[in-house]
């Protein structure tokens, strides 16, 4: 099994309009049409950073790509078009970028998956907080993101039932659908809190994503699986392992 003090080391976080850009430089050579879909794309990233998602305009993104702005038009019907690649875009790079993990014990799993989500969240907030407002303007987009909750949800509980074997398969499916989806809630918004709207209430957890990591962790495991974590395996979070009924044996 993978040791505790190797979990950091599976961190992979990256920005993702960087890697937008790096790809559109890598294209150079290709057919004319890939390269410059792939450099309105990495000037749209860069741009909903700079200026977010509702004072995005084709002007600023034509000007950042140096191109016409009859060129952008060519790929995308306006704005919005353009940050839905984008954002689809992401949600696969995240997806295929997850780290392998190879580690045996269910919280290490969980700890070094929440890890790899948060540090990539921190680095990418500036494109996430476009996700609400390009929801309601895109309903595409707002599907994309709905099949794409469904089907992480369903690898989650997948895993739940391999590990609880018969007695998970048996229980209710609606309720361990529920449970997955009210957790994930919980951990987005409290990101959002975090990353997006930085809340002064947060502001030192902003620059520690190891520990926000953590504590996210330690309330799913207890959550989904209904155990403690050894306090072996905490960092920051051990005093909470001491808490068994809520105002005693604290």
């Amino acid at each position: 099994c993978v040791q505790r003090g190797c979990v950091s080391n599976l961190v992979k976080a990256i920005r993702f309009s960087k890697v937008l850009t790096q790809q559109a430089v890598d294209l150079e050579g290709s057919p004319k049409r890939l390269v410059t879909h792939a450099r309105v794309l990495a000037a749209t990233a860069r741009q909903l950073e700079a200026v977010g998602y509702t004072s995005l305009t084709v002007k600023d993104i034509v000007s950042d790509a140096q191109m016409a702005r009859g060129t952008f038009y060519l790929y995308f019907e306006n704005c919005s078009f353009a940050a839905e690649a984008v954002m689809i875009a992401y949600f696969t790079f995240l997806s295929e970028g997850r780290p392998h993990i190879e580690t045996c014990d269910t919280f290490d799993r969980i700890l070094q998956s929440n890890l790899y989500y948060v540090s990539t969240y921190a680095r990418n907030a500036a494109l996430l907080a476009c996700i609400e407002p390009l929801s309601r303007e895109r309903s595409a987009f707002k599907r994309f993101r709905e099949k794409n909750n469904h089907n992480w949800c369903q690898r989650v509980i997948q895993d739940f039932e391999s590990h609880f074997a018969e007695a998970a398969q048996k229980a209710n499916t609606e309720v361990k659908t529920l449970l997955v989806w009210s957790m994930s809630a919980m951990v987005d918004e409290l990101l959002r809190e975090i990353y997006i709207s930085k809340s002064a209430r947060h502001k030192k957890l902003a620059k520690k994503p190891e520990q926000v990591a953590e504590l996210i962790s330690l309330a799913w495991f207890r959550a989904f699986y209904a155990q403690d974590v050894p306090a072996g395996k905490l960092k920051w979070t051990k005093s909470l392992t001491t808490i068994k009924r809520l105002g005693h044996d604290v």
